[in-house]
């Protein structure tokens, strides 16, 4: 009896596309005596071959084909297929996913579509659906034919899960969960618990609720003690033994020994991503490729939310390193993990971090921004987020109990700020979610900076700013320690730097730490850190190409620490960085160019030899204003020549060659007065932009202090009306008359009587006058001036500054109060030590500051005393270095003494090279001034 034609062409098909599903790796059942619309149903799996517990059922038509009507639809080709509502309803209803899958017999090739509601298109009568030639059953396609099998899950709703921990989460995945989701592991902190399983424990850890540890191991369950459980037959106890101890000592020695013990995948995954994430914490994410790689490699049985766990971890790791390629094809993976295990709480981690990642790597040019934000926003993540809030509500409490001198203490209390951002940050540490451990350590930096003066508390904050590449943070803390100390963190840092282990983040933090703790290194330090900026130098953009960092501009930041760095240095790398300075091809780059320029600056003039200069003179044109300015000033000081070059110049108004000059004493008239015109019509245009509510800033508003200084020099071409217009006219800007208002008053001996008395009442209303909140200039705030107006004031007409007026003074704003200490050091009068001693304790640096130069100033000149000399050397016990700096510079200012002798000496083995190098230098300007009194 032969068959009928159509149902071997139904059954043929079916078999077909049943082979393509299996060659995939999937299960496909036929439903053959069950029909009503699913013709197969077909067990998805992944890549892997790890069944997904999801299934899509497939329609299949063989015959559709010969009707040979191709069509194009929105741009595509392919072909329609109606049918009566009754049969989309069917599909578009069923809570199993469906295909259409249309097969072609002669080419072996199946097409197929996703039977959604956007799909379907009303024919009037019916209903159709397109389905493209591109949309093929095929390894090419596994993944969106995974997107369709994976559509239809809703997930598990884990409200109220804390109270019951673990209960519902397979064995297999305990760990896992331990590590990411340790709220739905660890026992509650109200539940009475006698024994806790090894993953409760790891929980525990992960929690960083360690007193509960340490306090149950004691009390009921001796196993929870890591000398116990490191010697025990389990794995997973082994591993929290060697969990705890890395996470409170910091040590990795038992974790690495567990990466080789015989374990279950899962318990493997576990340890390969707790090894993985405490390199990374080490900023050894080299090692951490390597330990990931050979995981994944030597073995593959992984399932696979576990596979994807240690592959994002690997993409991390890549992303730091610099391979941005690979880590995003990575990441695009593990992305779908979130829909291969939608009930799984850190399946949904992993795939919001994976898209953080590729929003990270792709920026604002992300074509599904709306899409990682979802995945973002999962339940994982708002229980960390939990531990952060709490983290942060317990700093803030703490900080409002200081402010408000609350002396009470809590009997065995923590520091909870600590544990709760240091859980979070094991938590996105262990899911590979660097962005967030980047601000979760900024954070438990911050308060750790803010809570404790302790080096090692100190120097572990700085690391955690480094690590997370907080180049800001870096900055206002290391400025912030230079003053206050402790000046050892630094240094302890600083030594370990290595830029050959920079990350793609850590590497402009690292270059900012070298920099700005440049002058505190010891020498050995400073040497190491000079060649390795000299080295990076020789080739910039090898470091920017391996790494790839989001600010691609290195050799400027390098040049800037090296500048920094040079004053700590030795004698002989001294000489290698200055014979390389001399070997520099053009720097045309302004910003490249103003690190090399400070670098010429802060070598001392003497230190140049003239084969050095003979190179520096023989340099090709090309250099940026500010470098071509610095050699040139440099080179002006030794080479008559050049130096009667800048003459015409200067007397044309040139600032850049005046600058270059030096010593404006030595400035011919004819010169000095060509400038002081020039000058003069520059401070006359800022007055006038100043009545048209125009106001500027940098060194093209420094018009007023060059005109001061060349009147007070050279007194017989002065142009005295237009300072004194400018400090009289009500427009002008207190920013644009600081600085020539303090030159006014460092050489006020020298100002003319005749100007005394033009400048008594612009002074005296620029003292009285508050600052105009206001009267801004876009995002630059003013200067307060009252304080040195009122102090030049006095110094003009000494009447005028009562001792009522300095106790105001004293009562006033940090730059009034700071006046009022230049006034008691001009005063010289013993009895004002009281102040200065009470001062001297002020919590503002700047006035603690202005009291030391006012103590070396009285030291030097004697007065006080043996009493002024104690308070000065009480005062510079502070572990910073900004106030040494300070009595430094004013000793150059007071002339030599016995005393000063005595605080010379002291000064010379300061921490600071900054601070040694103005000793020496001192010395050598008292002697030099010895020498012409004699020759005088």
């Amino acid at each position: 009896m032969r068959a009928p034609r159509n149902s071997a062409k139904g059954t043929s098909g079916q078999s077909f596309v049943k082979g393509q599903f299996e060659e995939l790796g999937w299960g496909a059942i036929p439903n053959l005596e069950h029909d009503v619309g699913t013709d197969l149903f077909v067990m998805a799996r992944d890549a892997r071959r790890f069944d997904l517990g999801a299934l899509v059922g497939a329609q299949v038509k063989n015959w559709a084909l010969e009707f040979d009507a191709p069509a194009t639809y929105e741009g595509r080709e392919g072909w329609w297929y109606a049918d009566d509502e009754e049969h989309f309803d069917y599909w578009t209803t069923h809570r199993v996913p469906h295909i259409l899958v249309f097969y072609d017999k002669d080419a072996k090739v199946s097409y197929w579509v996703h039977i959604v509601e956007d799909a379907v298109i009303s024919t009037g009568k019916g209903r159709k659906v397109f389905i493209p030639k591109t949309q093929t059953v095929d390894l090419d396609h596994l993944e969106a034919l995974l997107k369709v099998a994976l559509s239809s899950s809703t997930g598990k709703t884990w409200e109220g899960s804390a109270w019951t921990p673990g209960q519902e989460i397979p064995n297999s995945s305990q760990l896992r969960y331990a590590l990411l989701a340790p709220r739905l592991i660890a026992p509650h902190g109200n539940a009475s618990t006698d024994t806790v399983t090894a993953a409760q424990a790891v929980a525990l850890v992960s929690s960083v609720r360690l007193f509960e540890v340490h306090r149950h191991y004691k009390e009921k369950q001796l196993l929870l003690d890591p000398k116990v459980s490191a010697a025990d037959d389990d794995f997973e106890w082994r591993l929290y033994a060697a969990l705890l101890t890395w996470v409170e000592k910091g040590e990795r020695a038992a974790l690495e020994e567990l990466i080789t013990a015989e374990a279950t995948p899962e318990q493997r995954a576990a340890i390969a991503v707790i090894n993985a994430s405490a390199l990374f914490e080490d900023g050894k994410v080299r090692s951490a490729i390597k330990l990931l790689e050979r995981s994944l490699e030597e073995r593959d049985d992984y399932n696979p939310v576990d596979h994807a766990w240690l592959r994002l971890h690997l993409a991390r790791n890549l992303l730091l390193d610099g391979s941005l390629r690979r880590a995003r094809s990575i990441a695009l993976e593990v992305a779908m993990i979130g829909q291969t295990a939608p009930e799984d709480p850190t399946a949904r981690f992993l795939s919001g971090t994976a898209a953080d990642m590729l929003f990270t790597l792709s920026g604002w040019a992300a074509t599904d921004l709306e899409q990682m934000i979802k995945a973002r926003d999962n339940a994982a993540s708002w229980w960390r987020g939990q531990k952060m809030s709490v983290g942060l509500g317990k700093h803030l409490e703490n900080a409002f109990k200081t402010w408000a001198n609350d002396k009470s203490i809590t009997i065995g209390g923590s520091d909870e700020t600590w544990t709760n951002i240091r859980a979070a940050m094991l938590i996105s540490s262990f899911g590979g979610d660097t962005s967030s451990w980047r601000y979760e350590a900024c954070q438990l930096a911050r308060h750790m900076l803010m809570t404790s003066r302790e080096v090692g508390s100190v120097s572990s904050a700085l690391e955690l700013f480094l690590l997370a590449g907080s180049k800001s943070d870096i900055k206002h803390a290391v400025t912030r320690l230079l003053d206050i100390g402790p000046v050892v963190a630094l240094v302890n840092v600083a030594e370990h730097v290595d830029l050959r282990r920079s990350t793609r983040d850590s590497l402009h933090a690292d270059l900012e730490l070298l920099g700005l703790a440049g002058k505190v290194l010891p020498m050995a330090v400073a040497d190491r850190a000079a060649r390795m900026l000299l080295s990076e130098l020789a080739d910039p953009g090898r470091r920017i190409k391996r790494l790839r960092p989001s600010n691609p501009h290195y050799e400027e930041p390098l040049a800037l620490a090296l500048a920094r760095t040079f004053v700590a240095c030795s004698k002989e790398i001294q000489a290698e960085v200055r014979s390389w300075v001399c070997s520099l091809p053009p720097v045309g780059d302004e910003l490249i160019a103003r690190g090399y320029a400070l670098l010429v600056r802060n070598v001392r003039d003497l230190d140049w030899s003239e084969a050095e200069l003979n190179k520096l003179r023989a340099r090709p044109g090309g250099d940026a204003a500010v470098l071509a300015s610095a050699i040139e000033a440099l080179l002006a000081g030794r080479d008559l020549e050049l130096r009667a070059g800048l003459i015409d110049r200067i007397a044309q108004g040139d600032t850049s060659a005046l600058a270059s000059w030096g010593n404006v004493t030595e400035l011919p008239e004819r010169a000095a007065s060509g400038m002081i015109e020039s000058s003069a019509k520059a401070l006359r245009s800022i007055i006038d932009s100043a009545h048209k509510g125009m106001y500027g800033y940098g060194s093209s508003n420094d018009a007023l202090h060059t005109l001061v200084l060349l009147n007070l020099w050279h007194p017989a071409a002065a142009d005295w009306d237009v300072c004194v217009a400018a400090i009289s006219d009500e427009q002008s800007s207190p920013d644009h008359l600081a600085s020539g208002i303090n030159l006014l008053i460092r050489l006020a001996e020298k100002i003319p009587d005749a100007v005394h008395e033009q400048l008594r009442e612009p002074l005296a209303r620029l003292a009285s006058r508050t600052p105009d909140p206001t009267h801004n200039m876009g995002f630059f705030s003013r200067a307060d001036i009252r304080g040195d107006a009122l102090l030049l004031l006095n110094l003009i007409s000494p009447d005028e500054a009562s001792d009522n007026t300095v106790s105001e003074l004293l009562s006033g704003a940090p730059d009034q109060i700071r006046a009022g200490i230049r006034l008691i050091a001009m005063r010289r009068e013993p009895s004002q030590l009281g102040a200065l001693a009470a001062l001297s304790t002020h919590s503002d640096l700047e006035i603690r500051s202005a009291v030391a130069g006012a103590l070396a100033e009285w030291v030097a000149l004697d007065v006080a005393g043996e009493q002024s000399h104690r308070l000065l050397t009480q005062l510079l016990s502070e572990p910073g270095v900004e106030l040494a700096t300070r009595v430094s510079r004013t000793l150059f200012q007071t002339g030599r003494s016995a005393s000063a002798e005595v605080l010379a000496n002291e000064l010379a083995s300061h921490p600071s090279a900054v601070v040694r190098a103005h000793v020496i230098e001192l010395r050598r300007a008292w002697d030099r001034d010895e020498a012409e009194d004699v020759g005088g």
